[in-house]
């Protein structure tokens, strides 16, 4: 008899193209890479925005 492994636990997740700045340095840019993040910017999701489920699964056992 084979089981079918449980997926792991879930999370709701949004698109990077679903956030910008609203306020400060960037504005009106997307989420971009760490190092061109500015202290100060205010990100914000777009209204239009939908969240995925994310489901994880474990990985491999250790050695």
């Amino acid at each position: 008899m084979t089981t079918t492994p449980h997926p792991g636990p879930a999370c709701e997740v949004f698109a990077a193209d679903d956030i910008f700045v609203s306020s400060g340095a960037n504005l009106g840019d997307g989420l971009e890479e760490p190092d061109l993040v500015c202290p100060g910017d205010i990100y914000e999701l777009a209204r239009a925005a939908r969240s995925r489920r994310l489901l994880l699964a474990p990985g491999p056992k250790p050695r």
